[in-house]
């Protein structure tokens, strides 16, 4: 996975996932997941899909994350196969792709609306610089007046 590591607000569902893992025998990887952990987390993961929130979403990039951990730092690719697989389930991901585009969805709405507002606060007409010898309006700047000084 990537040697770049993104810290982000872990879901709770972290802690269970921590519950979950064990200690290896000491032959083969140092943390494992026992069939019924995974099939655990499906279930736990499955609540989700069914919930009407965006909290899929952060569940899945936390899941993510602890994979990231588990392949890199412990060293352990195979128990983090185990959970990819959890979340790589297809109606996991049509879910996420769906809370995806409704995510994106609403902020292009508020990217409109935001755009509105600025729009009535400026005052909706379009403004432009004087042309050369009309007057400045009042509390403008002159042009080189923000310029570093020549003499300190």
């Amino acid at each position: 996975m990537s040697e770049e590591r993104v810290e982000l607000d872990p879901h709770p569902i972290r802690d269970r996932v921590a519950h979950l893992l064990k200690d290896g025998d000491g032959k083969g990887e140092p943390a494992v997941i026992e069939d019924e952990g995974v099939k655990e987390l499906e279930t736990l993961v499955d609540e989700y899909v069914n919930a009407k929130t965006h909290e899929l979403h952060d569940v899945v990039r936390t899941l993510w994350a602890i994979t990231d951990w588990l392949e890199g730092e412990q060293k352990s690719p195979k128990t983090a196969r185990k959970i990819i697989e959890v979340f790589k389930r297809e109606h996991v991901i049509e879910r996420i792709m769906k809370i995806e585009e409704e995510m994106r969805a609403n902020e292009a709405e508020k990217a409109t609306e935001s755009g509105g507002k600025f729009t009535d606060f400026a005052g909706g007409e379009k403004k432009t610089a004087p042309k050369v010898g009309q007057k400045a309006p009042k509390g403008s700047l002159k042009l080189g007046s923000l310029n570093f000084p020549k003499k300190l």
